[in-house]
C-alpha cells in the first residue's frame, strides 16, 4: 500500500555560539525524507541513507532563509562546521527558496516555519510516539485502501506489543492527507479573504455599472 516512510518532529534552538545566537526552529528528519518527498537541495545534498544512524556523522541541512539572512548566502557554505541545536555540525545542503513542508497555527508542531533539518538517530524507541509519519502511496493506492492497510497495522502492533498500542489508551493510527493538514489550519482565514474578495468584486462590477448608465444618460 505504502512506497516508502518518513518520520520527522520539530522544536526550538539556536544557531551560532555565544552572543551570536540565534533562536531557530528545526527538526529532526529521516534521512530518506526530502527525496520521498522529491525535492531537490538548492545548494548540496540532501542526506545519505547512513546519516540516521547511530554514531553516524553529524550533518545538517539549512532553509534558504537560514542560509541568506546569516550567511549571506555564501555559495561556499557547503561543508562548513557550525554550532546549531544539539552541538556541532556540517552543512551538506541548502533547501530551495520555496521549500515549505510545514507552516500555519500552534495546535500542530510540525507547522511552523523551518530553519534546518537533522537526520534522527533513534527512530527504533517505541516511546517516541509524538513523531509525525509522513508516506508515499503506492501509484493506484486510494487513501481508503491505505485506510484499510492502517487498520490492519494497528492491529498487528496492539497484539505484538500489547498494552504499548492499546487503542483505548489513546494509540491509534490515523490517515491524514499532507495538503489537509497544511492547510486546515488557515482554511478559516482563507475563506474570510475569499469573502472578501467577493465583495470587493461585486462593489467594483456595481460602480463600474453605475458609471455605465450615467454615461448612456448623458448621450444625446
Amino acid at each position: 500500500m505504502f512506497e516508502a516512510f518518513g518520520g520527522v518532529w520539530t522544536s526550538p534552538a539556536s544557531v551560532g555560539e555565544g552572543r551570536d545566537q540565534e533562536p531557530i526552529q528545526y527538526a529532526w528528519v529521516t534521512a530518506n525524507l526530502f527525496g520521498m518527498l522529491g525535492v531537490g537541495p538548492h545548494l548540496g545534498r540532501h542526506f545519505l541513507e547512513e546519516e540516521d544512524q547511530p554514531n553516524g556523522p553529524t550533518p545538517v541541512m539549512l532553509s534558504f532563509d537560514l542560509w541568506q539572512r546569516r550567511y549571506g548566502g555564501d555559495p561556499s557554505i557547503d561543508g562548513r562546521r557550525i554550532q546549531i541545536a544539539d552541538g556541532r555540525r556540517t552543512v551538506v545542503g541548502v533547501m530551495p527558496e520555496d521549500f515549505r513542508l510545514f507552516r500555519g497555527g500552534s495546535d500542530n508542531p510540525l507547522q511552523t516555519e523551518l530553519d534546518a533539518w537533522i537526520p534522527q538517530t533513534y527512530w527504533a524507541d517505541r516511546d517516541l510516539r509524538w513523531i509525525r509519519i509522513i508516506a508515499r502511496l503506492k501509484p493506484g493506492v486510494s487513501l481508503e485502501q491505505a485506510g484499510a492497510n492502517r487498520d490492519d497495522i494497528a492491529a498487528r502492533l496492539e497484539e505484538e506489543h500489547g498494552s504499548e498500542y492499546d487503542v483505548a489508551a489513546g494509540i491509534q493510527l490515523r490517515l491524514i492527507p499532507l495538503h489537509r493538514d497544511m492547510v486546515d489550519p488557515i482554511r478559516p482565514a482563507l475563506l474570510t479573504l475569499l469573502v472578501v474578495v467577493g465583495f470587493l468584486i461585486l462593489i467594483a462590477c456595481a460602480n463600474i455599472s453605475g458609471l455605465l448608465l450615467s454615461r448612456s444618460g448623458n448621450l444625446p
